[in-house]
């Protein structure tokens, strides 16, 4: 499956050019992921999934590095995500 990720930015946000791998590990939009790059493997956030191999630029298909691996760093767990509090609920 190829994937869009977008780095982190130095104001701390994911944003900016996206950038298009071949992934082998399950992941949504949103899920954050490390990218090889020339610098080694690099935190990156999923901002497009299923990405048709004919809307690749050409001169990158054949070229494309592989992401495989969870940026395990940022993964929020269910309990942690209980005390998270919701922009929906209403305070008593």
């Amino acid at each position: 499956m190829f994937i869009e990720v977008q780095f982190k930015r130095k104001n701390g946000e994911y944003s900016g050019s996206s950038y298009t791998y071949n992934c082998t590990i399950p992941v949504k939009t949103g899920d954050f992921v490390l990218a090889p790059t020339q610098r080694g493997d690099t935190p990156a956030k999923v901002v497009g999934i299923g990405i048709p191999y004919e809307e690749i630029n050409p001169a990158f298909r054949d070229s494309l590095r592989t992401i495989s691996q969870i940026d395990e760093s940022m993964k929020i767990e269910p309990e942690e995500e209980e005390n998270i509090p919701s922009l929906f609920e209403e305070e008593t």
